[in-house]
């Protein structure tokens, strides 16, 4: 009982720890980040007013400040209901195929690049996002791979043939010989 009172308390300490000192400084490197490619987007419209077009600009555009505005809401949860909100919504489905191609129509190499970091910059949210979270998930998902093992296991056994049960599974002073 001692040691499951030092482990809860030992949890505390860690989410406390995570969720005020290590997550809001691994959010703001992200903000730092997505402001550095805003800058980049509005360098590569100044450069390239023909190759990017003002309706992809604005597109990316609107995409960075949204993400920017809900980088540190975006975890486990908001995932799960995105993934439902878009099996049941076939509008939204509709609005973000064709705001997909637009982006897709601009051949800029410096542009794509852009659009793949700030997806790459909204998974790593979700991950500091949640990160305690994988703490205590973690061991579950281990607890139930294994529970899993050991059924198929317990199975096996259970079909062990007579003669190989005191071999295998009879502690050796209890075997019964044949």
């Amino acid at each position: 009982m001692t040691t499951f009172i030092f482990i809860v308390i030992a949890l505390i300490i860690t989410h406390v720890i995570y969720e005020n000192v290590i997550a809001p400084s691994l959010r703001a490197n992200l903000h730092y980040k997505l402001f550095a490619i805003r800058d980049e987007l509005r360098w590569l419209k100044y450069n390239n007013p023909e190759e990017l077009s003002d309706n992809v600009y604005d597109c990316v555009q609107q995409s960075l400040n949204v993400t920017t505005r809900f980088l540190k809401f975006f975890d486990a949860a908001a995932l799960f209901k995105s993934f439902r909100e878009l099996k049941q919504d076939q509008k939204l489905t509709k609005q973000i195929e064709k705001r997909k191609k637009l982006i897709e129509s601009c051949k800029l190499k410096e542009f794509t690049n852009i659009n793949q970091r700030i997806g790459k910059i909204l998974l790593y949210s979700l991950m500091v996002n949640s990160g305690m979270l994988m703490l205590y998930v973690i061991p579950l998902v281990v607890f139930f791979i294994a529970t899993a093992e050991i059924s198929h296991l317990v199975i096996k056994v259970v079909l062990i043939p007579e003669k190989y049960i005191d071999r295998i599974v009879m502690p050796s002073g209890l075997a019964h010989t044949h």
